[in-house]
């Protein structure tokens, strides 16, 4: 157990651990067990920058939203959320959803890929306790991107995006029958069927990739990108060279520790150069009202001579 808790003590900037303190004391007094998942462990585990805490409940996180209100947690989404709460606190970008079915191990074997499907226990004599009910680690270890099973992309036509885009900016390769899988949603259109929701929050999770250009010059080899956000969406109407300028300079800022917003650094440069219907869309579907409806003010901000 200490190992992981060394991971959070080390690999976690001071916010994001005071933040995960925060939430770990408002669980305690509402009596929800909660687990660091998903994202956040994956990118603990493969020494990525950790841009999104994920935490998942045994029991409603709604029941939450109070008392983190007072603890000066702001709300992120511009859309009421029925299923979680999606929140900044101390300037860290938080995302608390219930577990399905109410238990975290049946959560975790629901998720759609196997290196997303990994917990770790934030409660009182288990933190730091670590849950792998579908061998997420040993893929990681393996540098494989592995679907939990047959229905994957039938179930989340997105998890199409998120395989490719985690293969690409972790350099892993696509398990046989995930590829495969992968095809077959191709053939049958699988994607027409994902939500303007799904659509928008991997459209935001791009834009806080540390490498953007990288994950949409690959979506678009790969044929994802017109079909996932739109026919005008191309690479060639993003201004990705000078995003790509940013990228080291932004991991150097990370490194000393300093919170930065990457999200909104990147989502101008992605949006500025597209047909202004594909602008508006894109902005109505992210879940950040801060980069959706607000990113063409931060760009005014960043371009004025003050």
């Amino acid at each position: 157990m200490s190992d992981f808790n060394f991971l959070i003590a080390t690999r976690l900037n001071q916010d994001q651990q005071n933040a995960l303190r925060i939430l770990e004391g408002v669980c305690r007094q509402a009596g929800l067990n909660l687990y660091l998942t998903g994202a956040s462990m994956r990118d603990l585990l493969t020494n990525q920058p950790v841009r999104l805490l994920n935490i998942t409940t045994e029991g409603d996180p709604l029941a939450l939203k109070e008392a983190l209100q007072a603890a000066g947690a702001e709300r992120l989404s511009a859309r009421t959320e029925p299923a979680g709460l999606f929140f900044s606190l101390l300037g860290c970008r938080m995302r608390v959803e219930g577990a399905r079915g109410g238990a975290i191990l049946e959560d975790l074997r629901g998720r759609g890929l196997t290196l997303n499907s990994i917990g770790l226990s934030l409660n009182p004599g288990s933190r730091g306790l670590p849950l792998d009910p579908c061998n997420g680690a040993a893929d990681i270890e393996a540098r494989l991107v592995r679907s939990n099973h047959a229905y994957v992309f039938l179930e989340d036509p997105v998890a199409l995006l998120r395989a490719v885009r985690l293969a690409t900016r972790l350099e892993f390769g696509l398990e046989e029958r995930t590829r495969a899988r992968m095809e077959a949603a191709r053939e049958g259109n699988y994607l027409a069927r994902a939500t303007p929701e799904s659509r928008g929050q991997e459209w935001e999770a791009i834009a806080y990739e540390p490498d953007p250009a990288l994950v949409l010059r690959a979506l678009e080899k790969d044929g994802w990108l017109e079909p996932a956000f739109g026919a005008g969406v191309r690479t060639s109407k993003m201004n990705l060279a000078a995003l790509g300028k940013l990228t080291a300079a932004l991991e150097s800022w990370e490194l000393l520790g300093r919170a930065v917003d990457t999200g909104a650094v990147a989502t101008p440069f992605l949006m500025a150069g597209l047909p202004a219907g594909d602008q508006n869309r894109l902005g109505q579907w992210m879940p950040s009202r801060h980069l959706g409806a607000g990113w063409k003010k931060l760009m005014a901000e960043a371009q004025s001579p003050e």
